[in-house]
């Protein structure tokens, strides 16, 4: 618990946490953009053409798959 009743009317402690917490989501968001971003690009090289014909016979994960993207 962090909005306790003993901070009450400003509960600064409670603020802190929920802003520091949404800061670190964003950042968190960023960063993964980013990884996609370098991701397809690594898979844009690979000249593997992206598309969903066969998607089903291998069962492969997107690790080994390199017709998947990643999306955010």
């Amino acid at each position: 618990m962090v909005f306790k009743n003993s901070d009450a009317p400003g509960y600064a402690p409670g603020l802190i946490v929920t802003v520091v917490t949404s800061i670190v989501v964003i950042v968190l968001a960023i960063v993964y953009r980013c990884v996609c971003i370098w991701e397809n690009g690594r898979r844009d090289k690979s000249g593997v053409g992206e598309g969903l014909n066969h998607a089903y016979e291998h069962d492969l994960t997107d690790m080994k798959d390199f017709t998947i993207q990643c999306m955010l």
